[in-house]
């Protein structure tokens, strides 16, 4: 029951420490990859990679795909979030991120923790 418990409470107390729809997206592709994104992918792609993988990683169930799009040049991705787990004083989550550039799957796999300002950056 315990183990139920907080699997359900979980997600809220993430959040709760939200950042109030800021996703702080400058520099978020960076800090997320270590770089400035696979190639092929423009400014407003790895805009919206990124603020996917945020709400993802914020908000997502282990499992379930968070999905972007660039009408404007048909890129799109998908992040499936694994579980949470307590490292230390944050909360980690491992990731899948699958972008399709002009057709082309690239996928990152990775793991995230939480910052003291509610943005997840990559640890490995």
């Amino acid at each position: 029951m315990r183990s139920i418990l907080a699997i359900v409470l979980l997600p809220l107390g993430l959040a709760a420490c939200g950042t109030g729809g800021n996703l702080g997206t400058d520099a978020l592709w960076g800090s997320m990859t270590g770089n400035s994104g696979p190639a092929g992918l423009d400014a407003q792609d790895q805009k919206l990679a990124a603020e996917a993988q945020q709400k993802a990683l914020e908000f997502g169930q282990a499992g379930q795909a968070t999905s972007w799009s660039n009408p404007a040049n048909q890129h799109n991705g998908q992040i499936v979030p694994g579980q949470p787990y307590k490292k230390g004083d944050s909360f980690c989550r491992p990731f899948t991120h699958t972008m399709f550039i002009n057709g082309a799957p690239q996928t990152t796999n990775g793991t995230a923790c939480r910052q003291p300002d509610g943005r997840w950056s990559q640890v490995g």
